[in-house]
């Protein structure tokens, strides 16, 4: 027997969190229990959790209410803290704007029925996005020369196959071995936003490989168009990953990408102050949630 449990993390989506979870119970094979961390959310998520939480279901459910927003980190981190204690083989964790094919979760009980697990630390989905697979969620680590490191999204051509090795997914639609999680550690709460999955991933991929299912499929009800604007996320992607390659690869690769941002990043007056303000963090390792870039900053220059 497989058993699964489900973390999700939201803020403020309820009516995204809705379709969400309904796809949950909609699946062909159901998960053990499933935990919602709300982020301290003021749109009606809490009443409607409360009233979720109360209705029958085969399904163990959980919430459990932050006192403040701690970001998407600090919620996954939360999340997989509990969850690594209930009785689940194998954590399954996602955004609240991620919806499941009914026949997710079966796709992967049945190979995990199938194949020797113990070399497997996470198995993840196909993402979908706008109607076509999003390979961002998916990636590879390489390094040219023997020193500089790159990502590359793995093409949809691999998409074809039954399934295809990964270094890097995201928290959109993957399933972590419980006791990967246990030896590799939780998420770094302390990124705040942004690149937790992918330096988690660094981690958990020590304790095995990880696995594309490709015929299982998450459809993400997002707008990729969006995130090509300048946005207080802009620092803590930067960031994160900056101080991710000084952690995992050296001060060399660090040196090499900050320079690489900052000449990228100087000709717009707001992302070259990000720019720089991110380096210097990474740099001395200053994460958190930033007194400058928060949620509520606004781009005085747009």
């Amino acid at each position: 027997m497989c058993r699964i449990g489900v973390v999700i993390v939201t803020y403020n989506r309820k009516e995204k969190l809705k379709r969400a979870l309904q796809s949950y119970e909609e699946q062909e094979y159901k998960p053990q229990f499933i935990l919602v961390i709300d982020n301290c959310s003021s749109d009606g998520t809490a009443e409607f959790l409360s009233d979720w939480a109360r209705n029958t279901s085969v399904i163990d459910k959980q919430v459990r209410h932050l006192r403040k927003n701690s970001g998407g980190s600090g919620g996954f981190f939360e999340g997989m803290r509990i969850a690594k204690e209930m009785s689940a083989d194998w954590i399954w964790v996602a955004d609240d704007d991620a919806y499941l094919d009914k026949a997710c979760l079966r796709i992967f009980a049945d190979f995990l029925k199938k194949n020797d697990c113990k070399r497997i630390a996470a198995l993840c989905a196909a993402v979908f996005a706008n109607g076509e697979i999003d390979t961002w969620h998916r990636r590879k680590i390489e390094k040219k020369y023997g020193l500089l490191v790159t990502e590359k999204q793995i093409g949809k051509q691999e998409y074809r196959k039954d399934f295809f090795e990964l270094d890097l997914l995201s928290y959109v639609g993957s399933l972590i071995r419980c006791e990967a999680l246990k030896r590799a550690g939780l998420p770094e709460k302390d990124f705040y936003i942004a690149y937790d999955d992918s330096e988690h991933s660094m981690r958990i991929r020590r304790e095995g490989k990880i696995l594309c299912l490709p015929e299982a499929r998450v459809i993400h009800d997002t707008d990729h168009t969006k995130e090509s604007r300048v946005t207080w996320k802009t620092y803590y992607n930067l960031r994160n990953k900056l101080y991710s390659y000084r952690l995992y690869f050296g001060v060399l690769p660090f040196l090499c990408y900050a320079f690489y941002y900052r000449v990228k990043n100087h000709k717009n007056e707001t992302l070259n102050k990000m720019t720089q303000a991110a380096i210097r963090d990474a740099g001395t390792g200053t994460l958190g949630l930033s007194e400058t870039y928060g949620p509520e900053w606004k781009d005085r220059a747009g």
